[in-house]
């Protein structure tokens, strides 16, 4: 491993999206910069945007008092589901708006993140998969995704942010590899491992990228990994299913009655949707014991791999 930026009891988080929240490539990162003493922790919820990520951005990113903070949303913040109608004016001034939005909050949340004193890493947004060989809705977005590309770099620019370019590295790699899944949007094992080696490679932990498509995970961090998941499962219930409906309504609920708005959505016919759904209803007072096994499990791993 080369000499690169980090130091020992450094503390990097990653706030994102599905794409941070599943996990796989932030566990890598994870493992790669353990021996060095360097915790990382996975602060992505499903279904954010940089707007919802305001709303979570103290308790779920900066309590950990990181020192670097990755960001990365857009995929989420484009409305993928009205590009069909493009043509219809009042859509497209949607598409405008919350484009603008994204713009807007992503300054927000580079403010606030410096402000608290750590340094900020911005990423790109993978590409949306669009043509044949994938079963997900071709909905022609990745126009309005390469301008929060280029919405991105310009933001770099102006805060003097490092950059990683996961679009372009996803980009190249899909013209031999699988990327992406068949859903359009979440990397595959071997997209997660390009997201993870371009990260360490702009960071200057490695020169290039391994010879291997896939990323093999220690059995502790395996564990550490499931416990995160689990974690990661309650958190979309608590933010984006149960939070976004407390949000819309103007209402602030019991703990209970935070479960009994996520059992409304126990049937949705998006399986991961139902899933967390069900999940949080059956735990819901238990987020904060999760959150708490995650931690313990990233500290005990760090302490069996520092060096």
């Amino acid at each position: 491993m080369k000499n690169n930026m980090f130091k020992k009891n450094d503390v990097i988080c990653t706030f994102g999206d599905s794409i941070t929240a599943g996990g796989l490539w932030t566990a890598e990162v994870f493992q790669t910069l353990a021996p060095q003493g360097v915790k990382v922790y996975n602060c992505g919820v499903a279904g954010d945007t940089a707007y919802d990520s305001l709303r979570r951005i103290y308790s779920d990113c900066l309590c950990y008092s990181p020192n670097y903070v990755t960001v990365m949303f857009g995929i989420n913040d484009i409305g993928r589901q009205l590009y069909p109608d493009r043509s219809n004016p009042d859509v497209e001034n949607q598409i405008q708006f919350l484009y603008q939005r994204h713009t807007e909050n992503m300054e927000k949340v580079i403010q606030i993140l410096q402000s608290s004193g750590a340094e900020v890493i911005l990423f790109t947004q993978p590409p949306y998969m669009e043509g044949e060989g994938f079963t997900g809705a071709d909905l022609k977005c990745n126009c309005t995704i390469e301008k929060c590309v280029e919405n991105v770099k310009n933001l770099a620019k102006k805060y003097n942010l490092k950059l990683v370019d996961i679009n372009s590295a996803m980009k190249k790699a899909s013209q031999t590899k699988k990327v992406i899944g068949d859903d359009r949007v979440h990397p595959t094992p071997v997209g997660n491992h390009i997201i993870a080696q371009e990260f360490l490679k702009s960071m200057g932990i490695i020169d290039e990228y391994d010879s291997n498509d896939e990323f093999t995970l220690s059995k502790e961090n395996e564990e550490r990994l499931e416990a995160d998941s689990f974690y990661k499962m309650l958190m979309y219930g608590e933010h984006d299913i149960v939070g976004k409906y407390c949000d819309e309504n103007n209402i602030t609920p019991t703990r209970e009655e935070m479960r009994n708005i996520a059992l409304r959505k126990k049937d949705d016919p998006i399986k991961y949707i139902a899933d967390c759904a069900k999940l949080y209803y059956d735990n819901a007072y238990r987020l904060y014991d999760a959150k708490n096994k995650m931690i313990e499990l990233t500290i005990k791993m760090l302490a069996h791999n520092i060096k």
